[in-house]
C-alpha cells in the first residue's frame, strides 16, 4: 500500500503556560484544510490508450459545485468527469515495461496527476504496487480528499476511484462466481474497499472534523460492477444515502457494516456500465 500526501503542515512550538495550548490545538485540528478548491473548467487528465499504446490526454470540465445539489439531480457534467477519472485509474502505459515488478513502478500516476490537478490530497492507493500478473479476489483503488465550503457548510468530499483497466491476472476474479446470493468475485472486493473507506473516514475525523462528507464514486468495467455493489453497502448505513448512473441493478439485499462515524449524509456515486475489458 502506497500513502501520498501533498499537504505540508508547518508545525511552531513555543513555550507557553500549562492548560493554554490544548484548546487552541482542538480548534486548528476541527479547521484542519486538506485539499483546496479549484476554478471551475476543463482540465487535462491522461488515461491509458490500447490503441495508441501510450498515455494520452482528453480534456473533461470539473467543478466543485457538482457536489453542491442534491445526489438525486443527474448531472451530465459529473458523469463525464467521473469517466476521465475512471480513465486516470488504469495503470499507465509508461509502467507495461514493469509489468512483473512490485513497488513504486507508476501505475497510478496519470490518477495522482488528476487529483493534484483538481485539488485533492491525503491520495492512498490500494494494489497498483503489485505486479500486474498477480491474480486474486482483488481490485485496485485509490481514495483522496479535499475539504472546502460549499453552500455556506464546511464539507469534505472523498473521491473514491477504482482501476478498471490496465490490470492482468486480476481479471481471472471475473469468472469466480461462487454459491452464494451474489458473484464472489465482486463481493470479496466490495469488503475489503469498504472496510477502507470506513477506515478512510475515521482518520479524516481524527485528524480534524470533516464537516459534511460527500462521497464521489466511480469505476469502469470490473471496477464498475464494484462501484455499484459498494454503492449498495453505503446504503445500507443508516444515515448514509447514494445514488448510481449505470444500467446495472442494485441488489434490494446485502449484509449491512456497523457504521462509524464520520456520517455521510451525502453520497454521489457515478458508475460507467460494466464491461469486458
Amino acid at each position: 500500500m502506497k500513502r501520498r500526501d501533498f499537504c505540508k503542515a508547518l508545525a511552531c512550538s513555543a513555550a507557553l503556560a500549562p492548560g493554554l495550548t490544548l484548546p487552541r490545538a482542538e480548534a486548528a485540528a476541527k479547521n484542519q484544510t486538506v485539499g483546496r478548491a479549484v476554478p471551475s473548467g476543463k482540465y487535462s487528465l491522461s488515461f491509458r490508450s490500447e490503441l495508441s499504446q501510450m498515455d494520452i490526454e482528453h480534456e473533461y470540465y470539473y467543478s466543485d459545485s457538482f457536489f453542491a445539489h442534491s445526489s438525486l439531480q443527474y448531472d451530465h457534467q459529473l458523469a463525464l468527469a467521473t469517466l476521465g477519472m475512471v480513465g486516470a485509474a488504469f495503470n499507465t502505459w509508461a509502467s507495461e515495461a514493469k509489468y512483473w515488478a512490485n513497488g513504486d513502478v507508476g501505475r497510478e500516476n496519470s490518477l495522482d496527476a488528476a487529483y493534484t490537478k483538481l485539488g485533492y490530497s491525503d491520495a492512498q492507493y490500494r494494489y497498483y504496487d503489485i505486479d500486474v500478473g498477480k491474480a486474486g479476489d482483488f481490485v485496485g483503488w485509490s481514495t483522496a480528499r479535499k475539504t472546502i465550503t460549499l453552500n455556506g457548510r464546511r464539507t469534505t468530499i472523498v473521491a473514491l476511484i477504482l482501476r478498471g483497466g490496465g490490470y492482468g491476472g486480476e481479471w481471472v476474479s471475473n469468472l469466480h462466481t461462487g454459491a452464494g446470493h451474489a458473484h464472489s468475485g465482486f463481493i470479496i472486493p466490495v469488503n475489503e474497499v469498504f472496510t477502507d473507506l470506513k477506515n478512510y473516514l475515521a482518520a479524516a475525523q481524527k485528524a480534524g472534523g470533516p464537516g459534511l462528507v460527500k462521497l464521489w464514486m466511480g469505476g469502469y468495467s470490473r471496477g464498475a460492477a464494484v462501484a455499484n455493489l459498494l454503492a449498495a453497502s453505503t446504503k445500507s448505513c443508516p444515515d448514509w444515502r447514494g445514488r448510481t448512473s449505470s444500467s446495472t441493478p442494485l441488489p434490494r439485499r446485502w449484509p449491512s457494516a456497523r457504521r462509524t462515524t464520520p456520517t455521510c449524509s451525502r453520497t454521489t456515486t457515478t458508475t460507467t456500465t460494466p464491461t469486458a475489458p
